[in-house]
C-alpha cells in the first residue's frame, strides 16, 4: 500500500521499486488519488504537491493494469490487478 512522497516523483520512485516485486495478476494499491496539483490544510497550510493521479494512471496505462479507484472519502485509495 503505497502512501508516502506524494509528488508525481516521488510516486515514481515507489512504483519502479514496487512493481518487480508484483506476481503476474497481483495487486498494487495506494491512497490520495486526488487532483493532482497543491493541497491545503483546512488552516489553509501547505500539505503538498500531489502527483498521484498522473503517476498511477501512466503506469497503469503502460502495464495494462486493471485500475479501479474507491468513492469513499474525500481522499480516495486506488487498487490495480497487474497482467
Amino acid at each position: 500500500y503505497i502512501d508516502a512522497d506524494h509528488s508525481y516523483d516521488g510516486v515514481i520512485q515507489d512504483l519502479e521499486l514496487w512493481i518487480p516485486k508484483i506476481k503476474e495478476g497481483g495487486i498494487i494499491c495506494g491512497h490520495d488519488f486526488i487532483k493532482d496539483g497543491e493541497h491545503y490544510d483546512i488552516d489553509g497550510k501547505l500539505i503538498g504537491q500531489f502527483g498521484v493521479q498522473k503517476a498511477v494512471i501512466e503506469y497503469s496505462e503502460r502495464y495494462n493494469w486493471d485500475l479501479h479507484i474507491t468513492k469513499n472519502d474525500d481522499f480516495p485509495s486506488w487498487f490495480a490487478f497487474t497482467r
